[in-house]
């Protein structure tokens, strides 16, 4: 399945079929950070807004809920904000680029099905491959073991998850294996009927091809096994190299070659000596549709046929060697429909030789891919930094400049940790190393792991008091409580991201308790939303955890503190079977600890540094207070 020109309505019509969505991973060449953050995401995660502070908002509280990972090639910088919740992760590759367009999303329909949304296209997380361009898109839906995409998908995932291991231990909350376990838990029987009106009609039986998985390249994957000619090849790409030699890797019986317009408009994007390659082999068609239409026509399709039946293919493939060429080429993907009329642009007549460039377009106008396969990340969990570095045998002495403002140190290659203080997101990194005799440098973008733990607040940041008032307001309303944390309609997301306020400020006895009582009952309600539980337990500016974090400290009011953090730990511990487990549980019994040693030390001075009798009162007061436990259960 073929459609021209943006993907959103398409985005937004297949995520409003979720009940409950569990991840996103999302696959790009270019990313434009500003153009993710303000329109792709929010059509992705099902967000709805004309104000931007409503849109924003409601996106905090979405990826609160739902992982979301972002991969990308780091030729071109990301520009990301730092300003949402979601991992923006750099894939290096030497002498290939990340060229895959995917948007992949885990969920529960309405009737309680496990769903992966896959769409599959040629554009980019960017204004023009969103908005600008012509591009070509396709979807399908996969629910059971039996489709060829749970395969191939399941494939492209683990190969996602096992380069560059950044060491450590897996993450159960990463939104890849939150997607593979959504995988996983599908039958391997059952299967819809792929026909009616139902979300997924004609689109169960699609095929996915990725050049990771599929390593013989896109003309092996779409012969299908025969070992006969295609009958007929017919291919739209807006970038051609090694023609005559791709052409012969499909061996069509007859070729047809529909070349796009340069970007620039000027001509054709084949040029004329690539012409000459082919002018006996193959036909080169003009596009009539773009005689109308000054956008550029960005899409990549095949359409292939064997004998009655014929195949069509939409993605990211240029017909370049590094398109087409499997595990030699780039990470490409494309998704692949049998006997399915794509929408194909309108043909007229072949092409004039004075239409054609002078001289070949580089594929995707890209600089040259990375210099140094490296990845830089900062782990929340063990608050450390973390790299991976694959380097060449012509590179060595590398030195690594963290963006915390300690001198660069020498790094090996393979995996390697550092324990260390996060820096302001976002951050870079430096790397410096010599080759050919040469010093030479390259910087990238840090990625952030675990975000389960992040010390930071996504949205606006809020008081002890602003987190209790909306635990009581919500508990009443039964509403999920402020989108994104913000709790007010001046929530927008437009400023920087600022720490966890240090101020603890007073906090009332009876609302305290009352607070305490109303977010129990709401987390009672949320069992069966367990995202939803999990981003008020510990997702949220008006998270458990963050009332925590403010909570704890050797400011003022130390007795109030410990109360605080006593109810949290045993909030949290009533909720660690479903929604919360490891590191967040701990870290709130280590706080609740030192504030019971700080309270322990304020009653001992009290009374003349008889720590003994202050032990004893401390222990009464616990007795009474585990009776009222009790009694408000």
């Amino acid at each position: 399945m073929s459609s021209l020109g943006t993907i959103r309505e398409r985005i937004e019509r297949a995520t409003g079929y979720f009940a409950r969505r569990e991840a996103t991973v999302l696959t790009t060449f270019n990313l434009n950070g500003r153009f993710l953050e303000e329109q792709a995401l929010p059509a992705i995660l099902g967000v709805d807004g004309a104000l931007a502070a409503v849109r924003h908002a409601d996106l905090h509280g979405q990826l609160a809920e739902t992982e979301c990972t972002v991969f990308y090639d780091p030729t071109v910088a990301p520009g990301v904000s730092g300003k949402f919740r979601y991992v923006a992760r750099p894939v290096p590759l030497r002498a290939r680029l990340f060229h895959p367009k995917l948007v992949i999303i885990a969920g529960i329909s309405k009737d309680g099905t496990t769903w992966v949304y896959l769409a599959v296209s040629s554009a980019n997380l960017t204004l023009s491959g969103w908005g600008r361009n012509a591009e070509s898109f396709g979807e399908t839906w996969i629910h059971t073991r039996t489709q060829q995409t749970w395969h191939g998908l399941d494939g492209f995932l683990a190969w996602l998850q096992d380069y560059a291991n950044l060491g450590g231990e897996p993450d159960r909350r990463d939104a890849v294996a939150v997607v593979r376990e959504a995988l996983d838990r599908m039958p391997s029987g059952y299967r819809f009927r792929d026909d009616g009106t139902k979300f997924w009609s004609g689109t169960l039986g699609a095929r996915f091809y990725s050049s990771v998985v599929d390593t013989g390249g896109l003309p092996t994957f779409l012969k299908m096994g025969r070992s006969r000619r295609p009958a007929e090849l017919w291919v739209y790409s807006p970038y051609w190299g090694s023609v005559a030699e791709m052409v012969g890797e499909f061996g069509a019986k007859r070729t047809v070659l529909v070349p796009a317009m340069r970007a620039d408009r000027k001509a054709i994007g084949l040029s004329k000596s690539q012409h000459d390659t082919v002018k006996d082999i193959a036909e080169v068609w003009r596009n009539e549709s773009e005689k109308q239409d000054d956008r550029f026509w960005h899409m990549k399709a095949y359409w292939i046929r064997h004998g009655e039946r014929f195949y069509t293919s939409v993605g990211s493939c240029n017909f370049t060697e590094a398109g087409l060429a499997g595990a030699n080429g780039n990470v490409e993907a494309m998704l692949v429909f049998e006997n399915m009329e794509p929408d194909w642009p309108e043909e007229s007549d072949t092409a004039r030789l004075e239409d054609l460039s002078d001289q070949s377009a580089d594929e995707e106008d890209a600089p040259e891919p990375v210099p140094v396969v490296i990845v830089v990340a900062y782990d929340w969990r063990s608050e450390s930094w973390r790299w991976f570095l694959a380097a060449d045998d012509s590179q060595d002495d590398f030195r690594l400049s963290l963006p915390t403002g300690r001198a660069a140190f020498r790094i090996d290659p393979g995996s390697g940790d550092r324990r260390g203080d996060p820096p302001s997101f976002p951050a870079h990194y430096r790397v410096t190393y010599t080759q050919h005799a040469e010093r030479r440098e390259w910087q990238g973008q840090v990625v952030e792991l675990h975000l389960d733990h992040t010390r930071r607040t996504y949205g606006k940041p809020l008081s002890a008091n602003d987190i209790l008032e909306s635990w009581r307001v919500h508990a009443k309303t039964g509403s999920p409580g402020p989108r994104g944390g913000g709790g007010n309609g001046n929530e927008n997301g437009d400023d920087p991201q600022a720490e966890v306020p240090a101020a603890f400020d007073a906090v009332n006895l009876y609302d305290l308790y009352r607070a305490m009582r109303a977010l129990r009952t709401r987390l009672g309600e949320l069992e069966t939303e367990p995202q939803a539980q999990r981003a008020l337990l510990v997702g949220r500016s008006d998270s458990v955890v963050a009332l925590a974090r403010l909570a704890d400290g050797d400011g003022e009011a130390p007795v109030v503190r410990y109360l605080v953090l006593r109810e949290l730990s045993s909030i949290v511990a009533d909720c660690k079977g479903s929604s919360l487990h490891g590191d967040p549980l701990r870290r709130v019994r280590e706080m609740k600890r030192r504030a019971k040693a700080t309270t322990l030390k304020q009653l001992a001075a009290e009374l003349r540094g008889d720590r003994e009798k202050a032990r004893r009162v401390l222990d009464w007061f616990e007795r009474r207070l585990a009776k009222m436990d009790r009694a408000g259960r």
